[in-house]
């Protein structure tokens, strides 16, 4: 028994001593990120979670900072409208704040860079409003609380399919702002090594909940289907929102959809069924997911790190060519939702 139990004891020691060898050699490859919090989760917004203003932290090595509304910028200040100015307004959650990603290679500045003169004696700028762990139904908070009183000419909305219509994030940031507005990373979440495998634990950790009973959140994400087309009826109906304020204000709007850095190939029905709704209102969109499929490289290619499933600078080039393709003629134009419109018609085909 003795020996038993020293061989047990011996085994879950190598374990740990495993675990810690891994831990320490992924730190000693991805760059480590400031742990203080980024976020505020507060009840005078409607979207609950916002980041903190004029903040300045580190991202896996690289800095991120937000200006005095609380979004990604490199400036604090947001300068006044100019009357020979184009100004973009960008809608969206993670992919598009791309913490990680130098602000500099975010497809929203080279965006920018790409369209200077595609507006005749106009300068264009592409401002930045996203924030992680939004979904549609936040976009159109941000859009009423900040975004249409910046003057924009056109709302870019950057759709990663298919969270953006789910709620859990939603219902989360509510209940921390209504509790104690604060969030307190666990020790696992601090943890480098369990994130490269939690896409493979979450899956089977869910599906247990599912069939034990015990996580309405996992039931509605695998077990209900009613529940689902809720969460996807509320935040359609938050994307023809957006539509609707950016129509009544005269501003063309368009739709980017942006794949996860997984398997292309299973993720077209989701798309498939973004772009049905775009078309069934009337909203013009682009979807990113045929150019990352044709493009060659493999969905991995596209990560941010081996610990992190967000876009890279790669994925942000791709996309800001894609999309300044897309606005480029429209823009020297000056045209409104229609000859979006018509453009992607065209494109398409």
């Amino acid at each position: 028994m003795r020996g038993l139990l020293f061989k047990c004891l011996l085994l879950v020691a190598s374990v740990f001593a495993a675990l810690a060898f891994g831990e320490r050699g992924l730190r000693a490859v991805v760059p480590g990120s400031d742990a203080t919090p980024l976020f505020l989760y507060t009840t005078e917004s409607q979207r609950y979670k916002v980041m903190k203003p004029n903040y300045r932290t580190i991202a896996y090595g690289v800095p991120l900072q937000t200006n005095e509304l609380g979004f990604r910028d490199k400036h604090q200040k947001v300068p006044p409208k100019t009357a020979d100015e184009f100004r973009i307004i960008v809608l969206g959650d993670s992919f598009t704040v791309s913490a990680g990603v130098p602000y500099e290679d975010l497809y929203t500045t080279t965006l920018q860079r790409e369209l200077e003169g595609a507006v005749p004696d106009r300068k264009t700028r592409v401002m930045n409003l996203a924030c992680a762990g939004h979904n549609l139904l936040q976009y159109s908070y941000v859009l009423q609380e900040v975004g249409l009183s910046l003057g924009p000419d056109l709302v870019v909305v950057s759709i990663c399919v298919p969270n953006d219509f789910q709620m859990a994030s939603y219902w989360d940031a509510r209940r921390l702002a209504m509790s104690s507005g604060q969030e307190d990373p666990s020790l696992y979440e601090r943890l480098y090594l369990p994130r490269v495998f939690e896409g493979y634990f979450t899956r089977v950790t869910e599906k247990v909940k599912m069939a034990a009973g015990l996580d309405r959140d996992t039931r509605k994400r695998f077990g209900d289907a009613r529940l689902a087309q809720e969460e996807w009826d509320r935040n359609a109906a938050a994307l023809v929102d957006i539509q609707r304020a950016a129509a009544a204000k005269g501003i063309p709007l368009l739709t980017v959809l942006f794949p996860a850095p997984y398997t292309f190939s299973k993720q077209q029905q989701d798309h498939s069924r973004v772009a049905k709704l775009c078309e069934q209102h009337g909203i013009s969109s682009l979807d990113m997911l045929p150019h990352f499929s044709r493009d060659g490289r493999s969905a991995r290619s596209f990560r941010l790190n081996i610990i992190d499933g967000h876009p890279n600078v790669q994925y942000h080039r791709l996309v800001s060519a894609r999309v300044a393709s897309t606005l480029r003629d429209q823009l020297q134009n000056h045209k409104t939702r229609t000859g979006l419109q018509t453009a992607e018609r065209a494109y398409r085909q």
